[in-house]
């Protein structure tokens, strides 16, 4: 979320942050990187690996990856893009 001002003052500094955050939920829901994604959530929590892994399966995978196509965007409240 963002104010109109930050969003007209600072696009680029919003729209970096929406791909950082975006890329690191692809990131943790890729298959590929189930293991390593299990171990940054239990280090960073300070959980076990086995709540760790209960999170990603439970919580993680289910956020939206974004949509930053036109549509999207056209859908999205005005105050949570950098278009």
């Amino acid at each position: 979320m963002s104010t109109d001002k930050f969003i007209k003052d600072k696009p680029q500094a919003v729209q970096k942050t929406l791909n950082a955050l975006y890329g690191g939920v692809a990131f943790l829901q890729n298959p590929k990187n189930r293991a390593e994604a299990v171990k940054l959530i239990a280090e960073i929590d300070e959980i076990p690996p086995n709540i760790a892994e209960a999170e990603l399966d439970s919580n993680i995978l289910k956020l939206s990856r974004g949509r930053r196509d036109a549509e999207g965007l056209a859908r999205a409240p005005r105050s949570t893009w950098a278009g």
